[in-house]
This record gives C-alpha cells, sequence and structure tokens, in this order.
C-alpha cells in the first residue's frame, strides 16, 4: 500500500508542477505536502538502541551501529552481539558460527573456549572416518595437546595394522622410522628383529650387518657364531 501511495504521489506532484496555480489552489496538494512531510521525516528516523533491544537480533544490534557509530550505546551493542553469537555457537555446535565468533573477537576470553569446542567436533569428525587422512589433518590443525595425542594413538592404531602381519622387512623399517618410540615401535621392532633373525640364521648372511646396526645391543657372539658357522660349511663343501 504504502509503495501504491508513492507511486500516486508521485503523478500528482508532477500534475501540479505543470499546473502551479491549480496547486496553490488545490486543498488536496495542501494535504499531500503535509503527507510527503511526515512520511519523509518517518523515513530518516535513526534506529535506535531500544529498536535493537527490542529485536533482539544480530543484525538489529549491527544496524543500530551503523546508523549510529557515535552513539553511547555502541559499546553496549557489541557486548550485546558478542553475547548472543557466543550463546548460539556454544548450543548449537555449528562450526560455521563457532569461527565466526572467533574471527570477529579473537580478544574475547571466550574464543579459547570455542576453540576447544571447535578441536573437539573436529576430533568427532576424524574418528567418524577412522582413516590415516582425517587424523593427520587433525593433528597438523588442533590446537589441543591432549586430542593431538590421542589422535596420534589411533593413527599409529591404523599404521600398526597394516604392518603387524608383513613380513616384508622394508615396509617394517619404514614403520619405524616414522614412530620412534610408543608401544607398537615397540612390537613392530620386535617382530623386525626376530625376522632378521630368522633369516640370519637360514643363512643368509646378507642381513647380519642390518641387523648388528639395528640392535648393537643383541649378543654379537651369536651372530658371529651363527657367521662362522656358515663360513665353516661352505668350506667343507669344497
Amino acid at each position: 500500500m504504502l509503495r501504491d501511495s508513492k507511486y500516486e504521489l508521485i503523478f500528482v506532484i508532477r500534475y501540479y508542477l505543470k499546473n502551479p496555480l491549480l496547486m496553490i489552489m488545490s486543498i488536496d496538494m495542501r494535504l499531500v505536502i503535509i503527507f510527503l512531510i511526515v512520511l519523509f521525516s518517518s523515513c530518516t528516523t535513526r534506529f535506535t538502541f531500544e529498536d535493537a533491544q527490542k529485536r533482539g537480533t544480530i543484525d538489529a544490534y549491527y544496524r543500530f551501529i551503523y546508523e549510529n557509530p557515535d552513539a553511547q550505546e555502541v559499546e553496549d551493542a557489541y557486548s550485546k552481539i558478542r553475547d548472543i553469537l557466543f550463546l548460539a555457537a556454544y548450543e548449537s555446535k555449528d562450526p560455521v558460527l563457532i569461527k565466526r565468533f572467533i574471527s570477529e573477537f579473537p580478544d574475547d576470553i571466550r574464543s579459547n573456549n570455542l576453540k576447544d569446542l571447535l578441536d573437539e567436533i573436529r576430533f568427532e569428525e576424524a574418528k567418524k572416518k577412522n582413516t590415516k587422512t582425517a587424523y593427520e589433518t587433525f593433528i597438523r590443525i588442533s590446537q589441543n595437546r591432549k586430542l593431538q595425542s590421542e589422535a596420534e594413538r589411533l593413527l599409529d592404531e591404523i599404521e600398526y595394522n597394516e604392518v603387524k602381519d608383513s613380513r616384508d622387512i622394508k615396509r617394517l623399517e619404514a614403520f619405524l622410522k616414522r614412530k620412534k618410540t610408543g608401544l607398537y615401535y615397540k612390537q613392530v621392532n620386535n617382530k623386525l628383529m626376530n625376522l632378521l633373525f630368522e633369516k640370519i640364521k637360514n643363512g643368509d648372511v646378507y642381513y647380519a650387518e642390518a641387523f648388528v646396526s639395528r640392535f648393537p645391543d643383541f649378543d654379537k657372539i651369536i651372530i658371529l657364531s651363527l657367521l662362522f658357522s656358515d663360513l665353516i660349511d661352505n668350506l667343507n663343501r669344497f
């Protein structure tokens, strides 16, 4: 209706501008002018802090700040925005809202709480996927050391399951190169030691040097005796 009234007013104004005498004489035109004054004065009324409070939305408070940048309630409006956004992000656990709060209010102490919450959400997503890529990505972007450690443990478990039944020496060595400590490191290390020792016992002296290099604390006398035994057998064949 307001739209139609504006177009009608434009039409009337144009008509009387072409006929100024009629405008002066017309009572209707006087009423039009009064209506225009009221209309434009209402359009220029600023959006107040009370208006924003009544709506109670982020957009309403931002509108107040935009239209009243020098008002004394601007800080209160920003505070309201922070409170509304934090509550919405925390209750919904929506990563988009969480990132928005952290981005817009990095100095707010509650940003740290939301960062922890975001890490927890990401960790749960990684566990649902349960893949090396998911855990590696989480470890790279997370700032929560406790959750990183748990993700590293689950990643180790996946990689261990890939090699636990393997007899491929290079594959076992590659795993040990990536993992320097931990339960799975010890298990794979023992597996590699037994596998190398088995090969040496079977006369494959090629692995003797690698064995002694990797396991320097192992009883070298046993290795030397095996090598000497193999040498004696070879000489006896001649």
